[in-house]
């Protein structure tokens, strides 16, 4: 009996020991994967874990804890080789045995949340990396809500890991193009490190490697002397550092701090040191290699020598290539640079293949994350690819051979390229005003009570907004807080609509589709703003051209640029009223003539659709004069100006038959016993009641707001009239570098009464801001009879951010606006005749020409007629 008990016994420790032994090897080979990947040992890693799940799998996965261990591990290796989509699969994996094994919210999901969220910021997919850092950050709440045990034992691991996804969060910011706010998320956390751990913290890698972002994300905004503060506190921390990417990563950084400070000596022979440690710790295909190689090729161009800075490009392209799947950011950099050093060495060809690889992918990538970054973001992220796109530009207009500019007797000609510029600019031009718009009309036309109600919160927080920035004495703190609520808010609403997710889709339309919407005696042009405004293209489309779009140079001279000289010139002469006879030969000549050589018998074309870019946006065509027919512009042809000519796509729409119109006049600015700094408007409240007897007698329904009823209240209030007229005064505050989307807009506005009047809820000053909110969805007309009201932020490559925008977004599919100063009794007359044509059953684009052309005989100066321009198809 005793025998047979101590039998028992032994055979059961034997059983204990060798589950002990089992669980100790498993152990070592998960802490040696573990210990290979900070090392930058990817491969090894591998081995190491597929031993260790080979072993796991063979005993059922008793050991459920390393087996998520592992699974992470290898999904962590698997994507900094590039294996993506295996990662993706592995960390499903992970993340469904942490869930099984941790039925509370416990501190192994937010580890695989924080994964996801690195894997998809590698593909540049930021919207699912926003999606796992939320599930991140609620995670830490619901541990303390539901696992209060978990939280006691875990609350320095889950401080650490805390950190680690505010450092994900920055990452995100600066992908995105808001640099200073991810580099102030990152900073708030290095107290806290300080505080949570005053003896270790300076040895933990995610306060190392906090500092090397920091340095990292100073060094792109230029402020080089914080970047270097920061690498070298980084250099310091990883001194003793068993593991060489630590020190590959530092000297790195040195490196390119010295190279934008201009030290290219420097900056090369740290990159040399880096590579000869990636060599020596054989690392040739990390991801830290591939930046350095492009970092290599980028000083080379500097110094202009091409041929090694091709090769090292090449070098870093093949690494990539031979991955699964790229990094988009870094694949698309290194891309341009190389088109741009083949440019550079004259392999025209060669460069322009490249550049087609890099413009497709770079569309592509917009497409993707336009469909749910804020308008803040978009603007930041559009502004990142905007020096690729301008290289393109540079680029194509050498091998279109506009110019003879190539040095060689055989230069490189792609007769072609000019459609492949037209695609490029009516895919990227003024693309955050029509997402916005797409957006706006997903939501309205849902049909889903509780989006609507959301959407509406949304637009009613960016009003508070847009008040708060125009008090004098706001609150910053405030102001930022409402901010991030807004941004938050605009992403739940793409995470949880359909409909507003694909109001940002954006199309991909070719040249073909607008040309084959034109009519015999029809153009359209896309302007294209070459070298700061040096020099002008015009990609030219008529019935003709159906082969490519024909470019037309509009060109400074060595004394006269088109942006400054000219361009005061032409001011000049609308403000003192002079006879102006170089503008029309400058800015349209050469145009006009290059349309009509692409005419039936080379005519003069009826029509023309017109999308402006750069100083265009300032000029009315209409008013330049042709000193050899003795007449305008506006006696010569029709053009219709338009933000994108693929807007031609959309003029089939059918037009409401409403007939309600809403006036607002002469508003009430203060009260009667205050002074006030806005000039009262008494000849407006004049032309809005003339305007109103006109549209009763066509029976037209108008609704009149004059005097205090002129109020920024009543405006917002109004729901999708058919025409909106509002003679009051405009404003536009130009302020320089302007970077935040919200700033564009509130830089310019209307004036409303009340304005200084402290007493009311509204402060008066309607912005462009708060017109995006505004409900215009079938309003075919805005008459903004006030003076430069169609002035706004000039933003490269989007057009003008300011009422234009602002009510285009907002629904509006026609604005009348004003370039200049106007005269009262002028604009009252030309309203007068321009509502007399209209309501007699002329088209309103006839009307607004028939009375210029009937106030020209008694004001012939342009300052008087020309003022105003329409817009919209």
């Amino acid at each position: 009996m005793a025998f047979a008990l101590i039998r028992t016994l032994l055979l059961f420790l034997a059983v204990h020991l060798c589950s002990y032994s089992f669980a100790q090897n498993l152990t070592k080979l998960s802490n040696k994967a573990v210990e290979a990947y900070k090392e930058g040992r990817f491969e090894d890693a591998l081995e190491q874990c597929d031993k260790a799940l080979k072993k796991l799998t063979s005993n059922n996965g008793e050991q459920s804890e390393l087996l998520i261990s592992c699974l992470k591990t290898k999904a962590m290796a698997q994507s900094a080789l590039g294996l993506h989509e295996d990662a993706l699969e592995n960390l499903r994996a992970a993340t469904k045995w942490s869930k099984k094994v941790y039925q509370l919210p416990h501190y192994s999901h937010i580890e695989q949340y924080n994964e996801f969220a690195k894997l998809f910021i590698t593909l540049a997919k930021y919207d699912s990396a926003d999606y796992y850092l939320q599930l991140a950050m609620s995670g830490f709440q619901s541990i303390k809500d539901q696992n209060e045990q978990h939280y006691q034992q875990w609350i320095h691991h889950l401080n650490n890991l805390l950190f680690q996804t505010n450092g994900l969060q920055a990452t995100v910011l600066s992908d995105k193009g808001k640099t200073e706010e991810a580099i102030n998320t990152l900073k708030i956390t290095l107290p806290w490190y300080m505080h949570s751990y005053p003896e270790t913290y300076s040895s933990m890698s995610n306060y190392q490697l906090t500092i090397n972002n920091v340095a990292t994300y100073y060094n792109e905004i230029g402020e080089l002397d914080s970047a270097r503060k920061y690498a070298l506190h980084y250099y310091d921390l990883i001194a003793n550092s068993r593991n060489p990417l630590d020190k590959i990563h530092a000297i790195q950084n040195l490196g390119s701090i010295e190279r934008n400070a201009g030290n290219l000596n420097n900056a090369s022979r740290y990159w040399a040191d880096a590579l000869s440690l990636i060599e020596t710790s054989n690392m040739d295909n990390n991801y830290i290699h591939m930046v350095i190689l492009n970092n290599l090729g980028e000083l080379y161009i500097e110094i202009e020598d091409y041929e090694q800075a091709i090769e090292s490009f090449n070098k870093s392209l093949n690494i990539q290539r031979s991955r699964q799947a790229i990094n988009p950011p870094l694949y698309q950099t290194t891309i341009s640079n190389l088109a741009v050093a083949q440019h550079w060495s004259g392999k025209y060809a060669q460069a322009d293949s490249t550049f087609n690889i890099l413009i497709d992918n770079l569309l592509d990538e917009i497409r993707h994350n336009f469909t749910y970054l804020s308008d803040e973001e978009k603007l930041s992220f559009y502004k990142q690819q905007l020096d690729f796109i301008d290289n393109y530009k540079s680029f194509a207009f050498e091998a279109g051979n506009f110019l003879t500019i190539q040095e060689s007797e055989e230069p490189y000609v792609n007769p072609d390229i000019t459609g492949r510029l037209y695609d490029l600019q009516i895919s990227t031009k003024a693309i955050i005003l029509n997402a916005s718009k797409r957006m706006r009309q997903a939501i309205l036309n849902a049909k889903d009570a509780e989006l609507v109600a959301s959407y509406e919160f949304w637009e009613q927080s960016k009003n508070k907004l847009a008040r708060l920035l125009n008090k004098e004495n706001n609150d910053p703190i405030e102001i930022e807080n409402l901010k991030f609520k807004i941004e938050q808010y605009e992403r739940w609403l793409t995470n949880h609509s359909r409909s507003f997710r694909s109001g940002f889709v954006v199309d991909n339309v070719s040249w073909q589709k607008i040309q084959q919407k034109l009519k015999p005696n029809e153009a359209a042009v896309e302007m294209i703003n070459f070298f700061d405004g040096l020099i002008y293209g015009a990609l030219i489309l008529t019935s003709e051209t159906k082969d490519r779009p024909v470019m037309s140079l509009v060109m400074s001279t060595q004394s006269k640029h088109l942006d400054k000289q000219y361009f005061q010139q032409y001011r000049n002469a609308i403000t003192y009223q002079m006879q102006d006879t170089i503008s029309y030969k400058t800015y349209w000549q050469p145009i006009i003539d290059s349309i009509q050589q692409y005419m039936p018998q080379n005519q003069m074309p009826k029509r023309i659709y017109f999308s402006n870019d750069g100083i265009y946006n300032q000029i009315n065509l209409n008013t330049l004069y042709n000193t050899e027919e003795n007449q305008f512009v506006l006696d010569e042809t029709d053009i219709i100006i338009l933000t994108n000519t693929k807007e031609l796509l959309e003029a089939d729409s059918p037009k409401s038959a409403s007939k309600k119109a809403v006036l607002f006049g002469e508003p009430k600015f203060s009260k009667a016993e205050k002074p006030t700094y806005y000039d009262e408007l008494p000849a407006t409240g004049v032309e809005v009641k003339k305007i109103e007897q006109l549209l009763r007698n066509a029976d037209w329904q108008p609704d009149t707001f004059l005097e205090e009823h002129a109020s920024e209240g009543n405006l917002k209030s109004i729901e999708n009239p058919y025409l909106i007229h509002i003679a009051t005064h405009g404003y536009f505050k130009p302020t320089e570098g302007h970077s935040s989307f919200i700033e564009a807009m509130m830089s310019s506005g209307l004036v409303m009464s009340g304005v200084e009047d402290d007493q009311l809820h509204e402060d008066g000053l309607l912005t462009s801001y708060e017109m995006l909110n505004l409900n215009l969805d079938s309003t075919e007309l805005v008459v903004l009879s006030a003076c430069e009201t169609a002035k706004g932020t000039e933003s490269h490559g989007e057009g003008v951010y300011g009422l234009q925008r602002a009510l285009r977004v907002s629904g509006a599919k026609h604005l009348v606006m004003s370039l200049w100063q106007v005269d009262d009794e002028a604009t009252q007359k030309l309203m007068t005749h321009f509502y007399t044509y209209w309501t007699n059953g002329t088209p309103m684009r006839e009307s607004l020409r028939l009375a210029q052309q009937e106030l020209r005989k008694k004001y012939p100066s342009p300052y008087y007629w020309g003022a105003f321009i329409l817009t919209g198809i």
